[in-house]
């Protein structure tokens, strides 16, 4: 015992100091060692991205790093996006306090167009759908579905109607536009700010991405960056007449105008779709661009705002859900307003051109608001989420289960939207085209078929219940149509079918390969495409 304590006298206290001091550099060696494994393993994609700054989330917004931010919170979508969600706070106001009840969606006219759905434990289920306008529907669900699944934030359940039309009446839905004495409707983002495969404009992410190489850069298919000095100093517009008479109203004060770039689009013209057609991008090569309203509002206007342009618009009588965004005058004014007969356009063009100063601020306005924050992902998807949060705050909590008459089991009501968005034949039927009552006496009928301007007509296969309904001839010179940006044509197949009293609906037609009819146990008609590819 003396000897062991002897033995510790003499032990020196300097050793005792570079013992521990070998321990913590050999501790360190190891957390380094563990980090750069760490890295190794989990290798960094670029340097990390400057968090948005709680107390300043309004002026750190970056286009380039926070457009396709995903994650805001709802505080925090409130401080990046200010008066983007008026439009949902208007229709809360508006309900005066009354709930949304369910027998108010249950009497909602199920007609071209109509979703019903239910957000329900986070999860968007489909209940019920009637036709199809092209990729619309579709394009929503995609839409809304980004947005529950990417939210920091609890979403409440709720159940609703989509409507993918663009003329309704007064209801209590969501839809893409509302006149502006409508106080019912609720507005939801357009489908195009997902994707519009039919007119070859694409996804909305691509038409930003390509505005921006037009003006920013040589690669484009120009070879030139059109900034404000290289544009072009008139006023540009493309589009069809569709025989409305506010249309044909702006080409006849704009024609022969030194200011103006004015065409309507003739679609079986070679010539015409050879020289006049512009396609988007190509759009941002001129300082003045026109907004026109269509049969209802045009979904032109959301592609107008990606260029650094002057967007010339008349006053409209269609709202959309970014519209309060709009501001006609003032420090912010982002666009140009005239009479909706056109009857001061020539003054106020003569007024811009003259005061390039001017024209060039607000065109920065309107790329800085627009392209470069509120219609972005991130502003998509913030809105929507206020949307589901608001409709909440007025309408029922829905019933999930549904009791099947006379057994009384419980059966979900509802199909996951997964299921629906990978349903390729629930796709396809997507273009109404009408019906039509086949009497005994009928042998032959014409179905009006709208589709894409193409070198040729696609072949339709048509198969009935028992019997082939076989087209006996196609007849391609109908007349025009137009819808928003898109380019079609009618064109007509004669059908002999058999002597019986059915109704023929078809819903769909494959542009680009041959479709087939169904008979329904109900004696409907329903097109079903065997093939369909979206537009290169």
């Amino acid at each position: 015992m003396q000897w062991q304590q002897s033995r510790l006298d003499q032990f020196p206290l300097r050793s005792i100091s570079m013992g521990r001091r070998s321990l913590y550099l050999y501790l360190t060696l190891v957390f380094i060692s563990c980090i750069a494994v760490f890295r190794y393993l989990h290798p960094s994609e670029g340097p990390p991205r400057p968090p948005l700054q709680q107390d300043s989330l309004h002026k750190a917004w970056n286009f380039q790093l926070d457009a396709k931010q995903l994650l805001l919170d709802s505080d925090k979508c409130e401080r990046v996006f200010p008066g983007l969600f008026d439009e949902v706070d208007r229709a809360v106001s508006d309900r005066k306090g009354k709930n949304i009840l369910v027998e108010e969606l249950d009497a909602v006219e199920l007609r071209n167009g109509y979703i019903r759905a239910m957000l329900y434990d986070q999860e968007l289920y489909v209940i019920a759908t009637e036709g199809g306008i092209y990729s619309r529907g579709l394009a929503v669900l995609h839409a809304m579905h980004r947005a529950i699944v990417s939210s920091p934030d609890y979403l409440p359940n709720i159940e609703f109607v989509v409507s993918t039309d663009d003329k309704l009446p007064p209801l209590p839905i969501w839809s893409f536009a509302r006149e502006r004495n409508d106080h019912i409707t609720w507005l939801m983002p357009d489908f195009g700010f997902w994707s519009w495969p039919e007119t070859k404009v694409g996804s909305y992410g691509e038409v930003q991405r390509k505005a921006v190489a037009m003006e920013q850069t040589t690669d484009n298919p120009s070879g030139t960056a059109w900034t404000w000095p290289a544009k072009v100093d008139k006023l540009l517009w493309r589009g069809a007449t569709m025989s409305l008479p506010l249309r044909e109203k702006f080409l006849k004060v704009t024609k022969d105008k030194p200011w103006a770039d004015v065409k309507a689009i003739e679609w079986h013209n070679a010539e015409s779709m050879q020289s006049d057609l512009k396609t988007m991008d190509e759009h941002c090569q001129y300082k003045y661009l026109a907004h026109t309203e269509g049969n209802s509002y045009s979904g032109r206007l959301k592609y107008l705002q990606n260029c650094e342009s002057v967007i010339v618009a008349h006053d409209m009588d269609w709202v959309q859900h970014y519209t309060p965004l709009m501001a006609s005058s003032g420090p912010s004014q982002n666009y140009v307003k005239v009479r909706r007969d056109f009857r001061d356009l020539e003054s106020t063009m003569l007024k811009l051109q003259n005061d390039d100063e001017l024209a060039a601020r607000i065109a920065s306005n309107s790329v800085k608001a627009f392209r470069e924050r509120y219609l972005t992902p991130a502003g998509d998807v913030c809105y929507w989420r206020h949307l589901i949060r608001r409709w909440a705050d007025v309408s029922f909590e829905p019933t999930p289960w549904r009791i099947e008459n006379g057994t009384n089991q419980k059966i979900w009501r509802g199909l996951p939207v997964e299921n629906r968005l990978a349903d390729r034949v629930w796709e396809r039927k997507s273009e109404s085209v009408g019906s039509h009552r086949v009497t005994a006496d009928d042998q032959q009928v014409w179905y009006p078929l709208y589709i894409p301007l193409l070198d040729s007509i696609p072949k339709i296969r048509l198969v009935g219940a028992d019997t082939d309904i076989k087209p006996l001839g196609v007849r391609p010179d109908g007349d025009s149509t137009f819808t928003g940006f898109g380019q079609q044509r009618i064109a007509e197949v004669v059908l002999k079918v058999p002597r019986s009293d059915t109704a023929a609906e078809p819903k769909c037609v494959s542009w680009w390969a041959a479709s087939s009819l169904r008979m329904r146990k109900k004696g409907f008609l329903t097109v079903e495409c065997s093939e369909h590819r979206g537009y290169g």
